[in-house]
């Protein structure tokens, strides 16, 4: 919470400058967008992980509204499920402030979280999303990701993807660690039949770190591993 008065603070001042940087008229209408940045599967060895992340966002340049949804399936089964419900607000032409909540439904038990943050294009078109999410005791995560999108061709895009996660403390019920957690680096090559619509394939590696890498030690699980991808990105 340390943070909270610094980011509203710095995006009071940078609000008071959006007329001049959105100086184009007053006609900004609200438009509804749909988005599927990620529904693929994923293969290591023999096992397969379906995973989905996507997002439906309504608003205008200003204040839009998010409905974020976070998927992990495998054998069969939802190990991972999280939704968000966000407002947004723009701070500045590249970057919006974003608030609102976040419900992790799987794994049990039901953990409802509050999320304060950042969306918006980092130096060198990096699309960024940094959250603090916070839950009713007071324990803190920190969740980042950047992707860029690297046209090599007309129709063939190449796209690396950075991911950060890491805890202000260590709960065994959902088997995070104190500190840095995770680490993972993605990276995707697209063809894109239309903008709208992209098939691709690529690989996805991850890291665990200190405490969050032994509880996964002590679960028999993988503290690093490396995934081929197959799926289709899109957008309406």
């Amino acid at each position: 919470m340390k943070t909270s008065l610094p980011a509203t603070a710095f995006a009071a001042m940078l609000t008071s400058t959006l007329p001049q940087a959105h100086a184009m008229g007053d006609y900004d209408p609200a438009v509804l967008k749909v988005t599927g940045d990620q529904l693929e599967y994923r293969f290591h060895d023999d096992e397969k992980t379906q995973v989905f992340e996507g997002d439906i966002t309504y608003g205008n340049s200003f204040d839009k509204f998010r409905l974020k949804a976070d998927v992990e399936r495998h054998r069969g089964e939802t190990e991972e499920l999280n939704l968000q419900a966000l407002w947004l607000h723009a701070i500045s032409p590249y970057w919006d402030l974003q608030l609102g909540l976040s419900r992790d439904i799987h794994p049990d038990p039901v953990r409802n979280r509050l999320v304060i943050g950042f969306d918006g294009l980092a130096p060198y078109f990096f699309e960024t999303d940094a959250s603090l999410l916070i839950d009713k005791n007071g324990r803190t995560s920190l969740s980042v990701t950047a992707e860029q999108e690297l046209m090599l061709s007309q129709k063939i895009v190449l796209s690396p993807e950075f991911s950060l996660k890491a805890h202000s403390s260590t709960s065994d019920t959902y088997g995070e660690g104190k500190g840095l957690a995770n680490i993972g680096v993605g990276l995707r090559l697209k063809y894109e039949i239309v903008r709208e619509f992209a098939p691709y394939v690529g690989a996805v590696w991850s890291r665990g770190f200190g405490d969050s890498a032994d509880i996964i030690d002590e679960d028999g699980g993988d503290i690093q591993s490396t995934q081929w991808a197959a799926g289709v990105s899109f957008w309406f």
